[in-house]
């Protein structure tokens, strides 16, 4: 309205509203500084194209201005508060940079908003003017398809590079090195496109104009500015998207071991068993105890040897178990049938640790067992899956299932191989399938 066509207090404003976001969302330092590059420069030049588009079509210059400004502003507005969602939140000292405060914000943002106005200074020199301005350079670029492919290429295999480096211990030379990449690496750029390489490959040699290489190299550092931003920003969501899988595995993966620990020094199975083990030794069967007492000492051992371990071979899961099954065995006399049909090809496979037995314990937690009605349970494997099947006989008073190891085994195998187990349940039979690996 008031025919002033410098965007100056419009960057100011969208500056601040990156800084907002990124001191609400405990952004790092790098992270806030390379939205605000991508919001100012893409702004800038989305809004002129955009501008001019809109203009084309409802012949005023006011509402296409304000469409554009409220578009760009709700895209890059929402798009920093949603990318907050797949970051993790970094603490004071960890790996993944500074927390964002207010010194840093206003540092970042100061650095950027001048840089902003020496380009906005910049290309309205007479340089610009004479060849039709700005556009006129970034086509000559653009249109260089050789100098672009290098241009996506550098970028994309420096920031692979840059994103790897130690983060334990902040290290000024890694930030100098790309603040030296962004400076150097437009140079060869605005040679390629000054020179027409590879299409009509000629060395200026005395001809070579200063002016017209340094306008060239201008319009390729902000073009590289902006690429380089682009692809920081997304390695740097791929490594914090990674960064939560591995704590959310983690976590699992403690979850798992606290069931695991609690299976062994589980009081009931502790209190069957030594009532079994005194059953045994007052009745005079020595030998019977003995054997009792070595197969005991033999589940534990397995828990123990396999508390760290994330996966384990069938063959030695199904060794575990058979031990478990025959202390169930003395607990359960004949009431309790078990059926195993292995191929020899599936031992060499792997599934989680105490998962098969988990199973076993479940089914004859939640089933009456007695030799007038036993509880059938049959261990297969094929190709693909091993399956643990019971025949349900569900007993008259017991608690409701928490199902809480099957969440377990679930967990354990969408965080290991990103596979599902499969539970399947009928008015005879409950079956659980766990993926072999």
């Amino acid at each position: 309205m008031l025919d002033y066509h410098d965007d100056i207090p419009l960057t100011v404003l969208s500056i601040s509203m990156i800084a907002v976001i990124a001191s609400r969302k405990r952004f790092p330092v790098e992270l806030t500084a390379v939205l605000i590059l991508i919001v100012t420069f893409t702004g800038y030049l989305a809004g002129l194209y955009l501008g001019q588009a809109l203009y084309d079509v409802i012949g005023s210059w006011l509402a296409a201005s304000a469409t554009v400004t409220f578009l760009l502003t709700e895209a890059f507005g929402w798009s920093a508060s949603l990318l907050a969602r797949h970051q993790r939140i970094p603490t004071a000292g960890s790996r993944d940079g500074w927390i964002v405060g207010t010194r840093q914000i206003i540092i970042v943002a100061s650095a950027i908003l001048l840089f902003r106005i020496t380009y906005s200074l910049l290309f309205r020199a007479p340089y610009f003017a004479e060849r039709g301005g700005i556009y006129a350079e970034f086509g000559r670029v653009f249109a260089n398809t050789f100098a672009m492919l290098t241009l996506v290429c550098g970028n994309a295999i420096f920031t692979a590079l840059w994103r790897r480096r130690d983060r334990e211990v902040r290290n000024p030379r890694h930030d100098a090195a790309a603040a030296a990449f962004l400076v150097l690496f437009p140079a060869p750029l605005a040679l390629i496109v000054y020179c027409n390489f590879p299409i009509s490959w000629e060395w200026p040699g005395p001809r070579f104009e200063i002016r017209d290489f340094a306008g060239l190299y201008a319009v390729t550092l902000l073009t590289t500015i902006i690429v380089f931003a682009v692809f920081a920003l997304i390695r740097y969501v791929a490594a914090s998207r990674k960064a939560i899988r591995d704590e959310r595995e983690k976590k699992h993966q403690e979850q798992y071991k606290y069931t695991k620990l609690k299976q062994q020094i589980n009081p009931h199975f502790l209190f069957n068993s030594l009532n079994i083990l005194d059953f045994l030794v007052q009745s005079g069967e020595n030998e019977r105890a003995g054997a009792y007492i070595r197969k005991l000492a033999g589940l534990y051992r397995y828990m123990l040897k396999n508390e760290e371990e994330v996966l384990v071979s069938v063959g030695e899961e199904l060794s575990f178990t058979d031990m478990y099954i025959d202390l169930l065995k003395e607990r359960f006399a004949d009431g309790l049938i078990i059926e195993k049909r292995i191929p020899d090809e599936a031992n060499q496979r792997h599934v989680v640790p105490c998962g098969v037995q988990m199973l076993i314990e479940n089914a004859t937690k939640h089933n009456s067992v007695s030799a007038a009605s036993p509880l059938r349970i049959t261990i297969s494997a094929d190709e693909r899956m091993l399956t643990v099947t019971n025949n349900l006989q569900p007993r008259i008073s017991r608690q409701p299932s928490t199902r809480l190891g099957l969440a377990n085994i679930r967990r354990q195998y969408a965080d290991i191989a990103g596979r599902e187990i499969e539970i399947v349940r009928d008015e005879e039979r409950f079956t659980v399938r766990l993926p072999l690996l």
